[in-house]
């Protein structure tokens, strides 16, 4: 139990994330939205979901720099790694997606009190 209070911002992440874009495809199957503005909708609750996560996440360390690093790393290894099973190219977009998302987390966790 104690490892999973340690990872629940990590949790919170992926299933808010999952559940927007579950909405998002929704609609889009519908015909409510365009594939363009899904496209863009997508990438920005990726990124507010990283923000939210990492501000809510408890962090009783003084090293808050390295934590949101580590937690950064975790979530550009876990898409990476989606990426690669569902076999979708690697291209400057993807890496430039990945740097966003650390730079996001480390934000995150420097202007977290």
């Amino acid at each position: 139990m104690k490892y999973l209070k340690k990872y629940m911002s990590l949790i919170y992440f992926i299933i808010s994330v999952l559940i927007c874009i579950l909405f998002i495809t929704l609609f889009n199957y519908f015909g409510i939205i365009n594939y363009k503005i899904v496209n863009i909708l997508s990438y920005i609750i990726l990124f507010i979901s990283i923000l939210i996560s990492r501000l809510k996440y408890k962090d009783k360390s003084k090293k808050k720099i390295i934590e949101s690093i580590k937690y950064g790393l975790i979530i550009s290894i876990i898409l990476i790694l989606f990426n690669i099973i569902i076999k979708t190219q690697f291209n400057i977009k993807s890496l430039i997606t990945y740097i966003i998302i650390f730079v996001i987390s480390i934000f995150g966790g420097i202007i977290k009190k």
